[in-house]
Parts: structure tokens; C-alpha cells; sequence
């Protein structure tokens, strides 16, 4: 009974401390080419929030560093992976962007927060490779035209263009269509 109400006692304090901090181990890595390492956050567990700038502590005694997108490359959290990326083709903002997939056509992530009422959104980049173009795209978005915009951005692959165009493949086989352009140029 004693060791339960100990545990009981003790365990609410360690579940507190991480979801207050929330920091894993990682590292930056700065315009400058150099890599950081130590403690680094990019979301509040509660309440929940997205920060614009990845938090970064070289020990956890130390005071956190705000780096914003315009200041670093990228950085990792464990095992994701982040790159700056302008937020559209204006080139104006950077946002952190998850690397999803890889390759010849790179697809990323980007996910913000816009309150307990808005709720979280997401934003999509394909880039290809050795290219500044990028295709972005916020997910849920029906005014946006999505077939024939990026069957014209992959117009370099007509069959699988004239497919996403003629709604065989959708916003919802993003991962689908990156993948299957990634075979078509690899086979090229």
C-alpha cells in the first residue's frame, strides 16, 4: 500500500516535467553549415501549440534559444527531419518543413496551429530536384486548383499528369503520385 501511494505521488511530478519541457535530444544544423547539438522543441504538449521557431537548449540548464526558420537550414528531432522552406514562390517567408519523401520529387510537411477553435492545419510542398519551383498547397483547401496546377508542375511525366488531371489520383494519393514520379524519373 505504501509503494502505491509513493508511486502514486512520485509519478504525476515525472509526467509533469516532461510534458513541461517536451525538449528531445537533436541538433541544428545553421546557414553557416556548422551542426548543433542538444535539446531541441518544436510543439507544446499542453496546451498544444506549434512554435513559428524551433527552441533549442545546449543543456537542459541552459535558457532556451529561439531559431527561426530564416536563421538555420534545418534541424533534427530524433528521427524527423526539418528544412527550411519559403512558404510560397514570393520567396518572403520561411516555415519549417518535415521531409516526408525524398527524391527526385521531395515531398514535405508543415504543420501550424490556429487555436483550440481552428484547430491544427497542414500545408504541403513538392520541390523537385535541383529546382527552386516549388508546389505548395494547403491541405484542405477546395479552392485551390490542385489537379491542374500540379499536373502542370508534373507535366514532365504526361501519364501521370493527364491522371491527376482527370481525378484518378487526388489530393489524397499525394504520397502515391510522389512515389510514382520518383519511379518514372528513376527509370528514365
Amino acid at each position: 500500500m505504501k509503494l502505491l501511494i509513493i508511486a502514486f505521488t512520485f509519478f504525476p511530478m515525472c509526467m509533469t516535467s516532461q510534458v513541461l519541457t517536451g525538449y528531445n535530444s537533436g541538433f541544428v544544423v545553421t546557414n553557416k553549415n556548422d551542426t548543433i547539438y542538444g535539446l531541441l522543441k518544436l510543439r507544446n504538449t499542453f496546451p498544444y501549440r506549434v512554435h513559428e521557431s524551433v527552441l533549442f537548449r545546449q543543456t537542459e540548464e541552459a535558457q532556451p534559444q529561439p531559431f527561426p526558420p530564416a536563421e538555420i537550414k534545418g534541424f533534427v528531432i530524433g528521427k524527423e527531419i526539418y528544412e527550411s522552406k519559403y512558404l510560397s514562390d514570393k520567396k518572403e517567408r520561411k516555415g519549417f518543413f518535415q521531409i516526408k519523401i525524398k527524391g527526385f520529387l521531395s515531398y514535405y510537411e508543415m504543420e501550424s496551429y490556429g487555436g483550440p477553435q481552428a484547430g491544427s492545419s497542414y500545408k504541403v510542398l513538392l520541390q523537385k530536384e535541383d529546382t527552386d519551383q516549388l508546389f505548395i498547397y494547403d491541405v484542405g483547401n477546395f479552392f485551390f486548383p490542385f489537379r491542374r496546377k500540379l499536373s502542370e508542375y508534373l507535366k514532365d511525366y504526361p501519364e501521370l499528369a493527364s491522371k491527376i488531371k482527370h481525378n484518378v489520383y487526388n489530393e489524397v494519393h499525394i504520397i502515391q503520385i510522389v512515389n510514382k514520379y520518383n519511379n518514372f524519373i528513376k527509370t528514365k
